[in-house]
């Protein structure tokens, strides 16, 4: 492999990459599929694996002299180790910061939900009341509206269109108080969303 080739894509989910450290080619899967698997950034010039690769070669104490290294076991890249080391020390207290940083900011954005569900609640009670004192306000206005009709026919007929007018307006009221609380559910899923975000 070249070394101007960082990352070579193999079939079935393959990378090749070059191992600055041995100087050699190294081949990981990635992607879905059985067996080990790595995470790759997709990028070919500056690719990351995660977890890191640890290449190891098991000990062959019937290696000739000339490859007298495999008599014991080799890992590939030994001398980065500290390197290794020390990135994955600042990445413990990296998280353990961000840990408690987020600690600390979970207590607010539970207020938020909280007073958010409240406020919810309230504005649906209060659009449920609203409803309630327009349909009684309704009922009364037209309780007594065709009482004072001059004759018997036109009072049945009045009464008749006076029922079907609060029928229709008693269901607009119901509709109203649904579109209230779905609005009031919403708003409240929006301040939500907000506090948490």
């Amino acid at each position: 492999m070249s070394e101007n080739y960082k990352v070579l894509l193999n079939e079935g989910g393959g990378i090749t990459f070059w191992c600055p450290g041995c100087d050699g080619a190294h081949a990981i899967q990635h992607g879905e599929g059985a067996g080990p698997r790595w995470g790759w950034n997709g990028s070919i010039e500056n690719p990351t694996l995660t977890p890191s690769v640890k290449v190891t070669w098991p000990a062959n104490p019937n290696a000739s002299e000339e490859f007298k290294e495999w008599r014991t076991e080799r890992i590939c890249h030994l001398k980065w180790q500290p390197e290794w080391n020390a990135r994955d020390t600042r990445d413990a207290e990296a998280k353990a910061h961000n840990d408690a940083a987020g600690r600390d900011k979970e207590p607010a954005r539970q207020q938020s939900i909280n007073n958010a569900i409240q406020n919810g609640r309230q504005i649906i009670d209060q659009a449920t009341a609203d409803a309630a004192t327009a349909r009684l306000a309704a009922s009364e206005a037209r309780g007594n509206c065709c009482t004072t009709a001059a004759s018997q026919a036109a009072a049945r007929y009045a009464a008749v269109l006076a029922h079907v007018f609060k029928r229709a307006d008693q269901r607009a009221g119901d509709l109203a108080e649904v579109a209230d609380r779905a609005r009031a559910r919403g708003v409240t899923c929006e301040q939500t969303y907000d506090g948490v975000v």
